[in-house]
C-alpha cells in the first residue's frame, strides 16, 4: 500500500524565490524491499512542479529537470539534481543546483 502526500515548499533565491510542489509515496514494499541492501530508502517523488522567479538555460531545462526527477527517492535529491546540472551544462541566473534541492527536501517534508 502506497501512502502519498503533497508537498509545497518556497525558499528565496539570490535572484528571486523558487517554489516545489510535490507528491510523495512511501510504499510498504518498497521500504522492506530495501532493507539490508545498498539502495537508498525513504519516500519517492511521484510529481514535481518548480516555479518562480528564475532563469534557467537551456530553457527547457526546467520541464527536463521535473520529468527527471519522478521516481527519484528523496535521499539521494543531492546527487539528481548534481548530476543533471553537468551532463545537460545547465547555467543558473541567480540560483543554484543547492536550491533545488534544499525546496524539494522541504516540499517532500
Amino acid at each position: 500500500m502506497c501512502a502519498v502526500r503533497t508537498g509545497h515548499a518556497t525558499r528565496r533565491v539570490a535572484k528571486g524565490q523558487l517554489s516545489a510542489d510535490v507528491d510523495v509515496d512511501s510504499p510498504a514494499e518498497a521500504r522492506a524491499e530495501d532493507a539490508g541492501s545498498d539502495k537508498p530508502a525513504g519516500p519517492v517523488l511521484r510529481s514535481v512542479r518548480l516555479t518562480g522567479s528564475f532563469f534557467l538555460y537551456p530553457e527547457e531545462a526546467i520541464a527536463d529537470l521535473e520529468a527527471a526527477l519522478v521516481g527519484t527517492r528523496v535521499a539521494v535529491l543531492g546527487d539528481v539534481v548534481a548530476d543533471f546540472f553537468v551532463a545537460r551544462s545547465v547555467t543558473g541566473i541567480g540560483i543554484e543546483p543547492a536550491d533545488f534541492v534544499a525546496v524539494l527536501r522541504s516540499a517532500a517534508g
